[in-house]
């Protein structure tokens, strides 16, 4: 369900459909770890306050609050407002959820011990202003988590030349899971992720998450291999992404302000 308004931009959004009802094991080993390896990748303090920024339903709002921390999060849709807080008071835990958008932040100046952007930024409409606001709500000493898909990474890269020689096993028709999603406002790679956030927010850490995600036939051999084989090779090419995150499929990206 969605509402549009001027310039075609969407502010009402709901997540239905947002992840596939049925997935293979490198879909759900991408789906189990962003959240939490962005959360890692944070190092939050219980003495922090920390900011979910287009926080969805709430999922990391939950994870961070049940590890003792002060959480607010922040959407710019009302549905997921209301699915958030929901699903916050469900979970029996304290947080705050409030409406906002990414570029216009409702926060004071130098406000925000620490913040995350997990799988949102390449919904907005504005990715600098919008980390431009993170810079502007972080107090000088704090720190912001963005973690976005990589659509120039080494398997979407290789899924397409297979594509290309016609080995992909897809119709025609079908849609591309290496194509930018409709619902995408822009596209996130490495180096795309630099410039958004150069002279806003200076990386201290950059890591990748898996490896081959979403390449032709790969999720199927997986699903096929015995589990404990499977899941020492996603590990093993985890490893290797976190090493060299050009490549992997999932961008983490730690900056502090540059005030």
């Amino acid at each position: 369900m969605r509402q549009v308004f001027e310039r075609k931009r969407v502010v009402e959004w709901c997540d239905e459909g947002a992840i596939p009802p049925e997935y293979n094991a490198d879909s759900d080993f991408v789906f189990r770890m962003m959240g939490p390896r962005t959360i890692k990748a944070l190092s939050p303090s219980t003495s922090e306050i920390i900011l979910d920024v287009a926080c969805g339903m709430g999922i990391e709002v939950v994870s961070m609050a049940r590890q003792g921390l002060r959480v607010v999060g922040v959407d710019v849709s009302k549905i997921m407002v209301a699915k958030a807080k929901k699903y916050v008071a469900g979970c029996g835990v304290e947080a705050d959820i409030v409406q906002g958008a990414s570029e216009c932040l409702p926060f004071r100046d130098s406000s925000v011990d620490a913040l995350i952007c997990k799988g949102a930024l390449d919904h907005f409409h504005y990715p600098r202003r919008s980390i431009r606001e993170f810079a502007r709500i972080l107090k000088h000493d704090g720190k912001a988590v963005i973690s976005a898909a990589n659509m120039e990474s080494l398997g979407f890269k290789l899924a397409r030349l297979i594509d290309a020689l016609g080995l992909s096993g897809l119709k025609e028709n079908e849609k591309r899971p290496w194509d930018m999603p409709e619902d995408h406002t822009i596209k996130v790679d490495y180096k795309t992720l630099k410039a958004y956030t150069q002279n806003l927010l200076k990386p201290s850490h950059i890591e990748g998450l898996s490896l081959f995600w979403s390449l032709p036939h790969w999720g199927d051999l997986l699903d096929k291999l015995p589990k404990k084989i499977s899941d020492f090779l996603l590990n093993f090419l985890d490893f290797i992404a976190r090493k060299v995150p050009i490549i992997s499929d999932i961008i983490i990206f730690r900056g502090k302000p540059e005030k």
